[in-house]
C-alpha cells in the first residue's frame, strides 16, 4: 500500500496562504498544525507560519510534510533607513532563513551575517531576503567622527561677517543659534 499524496512537499516556502489537498484510496485522517498549536480547518493554512501536516490512511500508511508560510519581508533591528550610527551590528529578524547583501558606497555587494558589526565608516545598502523571496533594502551611514567647526574669530558669538567653515563627510543640515543668525541651513557652498 502507499502513503497518502499531498500538494505540498516537506520545506517547501510559500508567499501566501496554500489549499490542501490530499488524494487516497481510503479514508484518511487529517492533521495540520501552526507553530505546533492543532488547528481545527485542516483544508488551508492561516498566515505566516510553520506547518506541519499529518495525513494517515486506514491502513496507517503515513505522509508528514514540514512547510512554511512567509508573506513578511525581513526586519532590520535596531537600524532605521536613513540614518547615521557610529557602528551598525547586523540584527535580522524573520521567519525563514535569511540571505544579507552589503555594499558599501557603491561597491559590489557581498553576502555577509546576521550579527556582523560593521565599525568602518561609510555608506551601506543592506538587503535582506528570505527563503519565500520577501525583501528589505535600507541604507545607514556610519559616521565615526564630529564635525569640525573653524572660525576667523574668537569671540563668543560669530558676528555677521565672520566666517565660520563646518566640515563633515556626511554633513546635511546645521543648525545655528545666536543673535541674529538663528536658523536651520541645509544649503552650503
Amino acid at each position: 500500500e502507499t502513503a497518502p499524496k499531498v500538494n505540498i512537499n516537506d520545506k517547501d516556502v510559500f508567499t501566501e496562504d496554500v489549499e490542501i489537498t490530499v488524494e487516497d484510496e481510503n479514508d484518511v485522517t487529517i492533521t495540520l498544525t501552526k507553530d505546533e498549536q492543532a488547528l481545527e480547518d485542516t483544508s488551508k493554512t492561516s498566515g505566516d507560519g510553520i506547518y506541519t501536516l499529518t495525513v494517515i490512511d486506514k491502513s496507517f500508511n503515513e505522509t508528514k510534510v514540514t512547510f512554511t508560510v512567509d508573506g513578511t519581508k525581513p526586519v532590520f533591528n535596531g537600524l532605521e533607513d536613513g540614518k547615521h550610527y557610529e557602528e551598525i551590528t547586523i540584527d535580522v529578524e524573520d521567519l525563514t532563513n535569511t540571505g544579507i547583501m552589503i555594499s558599501q558606497d557603491y561597491q559590489p555587494e557581498i553576502l555577509i551575517q546576521n550579527g556582523t558589526t560593521i565599525a568602518i565608516e561609510g555608506t551601506f545598502t543592506l538587503t535582506a531576503t528570505d527563503e519565500a523571496g520577501n525583501s528589505n533594502t535600507i541604507t545607514v551611514v556610519v559616521d565615526k567622527n564630529a564635525p569640525t567647526i573653524e572660525r576667523t574669530s574668537d569671540v563668543e558669538y560669530p558676528t555677521a561677517d565672520e566666517k565660520v567653515t563646518i566640515k563633515d563627510r556626511y554633513l546635511n543640515t546645521v543648525v545655528v543659534e545666536g543673535p541674529e543668525q538663528e536658523g536651520t541651513y541645509t544649503e552650503f557652498t
